[in-house]
């Protein structure tokens, strides 16, 4: 299992959140190869550009804290979050805003975002490489498929059988 130790020295389990929608809001910056290109790019934002990846970057955080942690707040820590004002509703919208008051500055929350995509990528692409391995599979049953096709045409006098029956 994988972890994430906050500087308080509190543990954090992790477990990785969906690649697809992990792309999705990678995409409005271009997609992770750009934000991995210029991990500063955010700052030379200006204007209405700075305010929408601000934005993206909230929603990306709130994902990977909300579904990419495991561990959630106690009771009486909700209790304090509701007197605040934050939503405790749903357990992934209490994970966040928990979250948000233990991490002590950005750089820890980006740490815990990196931490999450990471995992997240790692078993996105060990997820690639089975499917790579199954494509032989695939091609072996078009081939099958293509060689019945050449059979039938062939019993049905639109073509020649060859020496191999096909």
């Amino acid at each position: 299992m994988d972890t994430f130790e906050l500087r308080t020295g509190q543990v954090l389990h992790l477990q990785p959140v969906k690649a697809t929608m992990l792309r999705h809001l990678l995409s409005k910056f271009g997609g992770l190869r750009n934000v991995l290109d210029d991990p500063q790019g955010i700052n030379k934002l200006t204007g209405s550009a700075r305010f929408r990846a601000l934005d993206a970057i909230d929603q990306i955080f709130n994902y990977c804290a909300g579904f990419g942690v495991e561990d959630n707040p106690t009771e009486e820590e909700l209790d304090e979050l509701a007197e605040l004002g934050f939503r405790v509703d749903k357990p992934h919208l209490a994970r966040v805003s928990w979250l948000r008051l233990l991490l002590e500055d950005d750089e820890e929350a980006g740490n815990l975002l990196g931490a999450v995509m990471l995992l997240t990528l790692r078993g996105d692409e060990e997820g690639e490489v089975e499917e790579e391995e199954e494509a032989p599979a695939e091609s072996e049953k078009d081939a099958r498929i293509a060689e019945l096709e050449a059979k039938l045409a062939a019993i049905e006098g639109k073509g020649e059988v060859t020496e191999d029956g096909s």
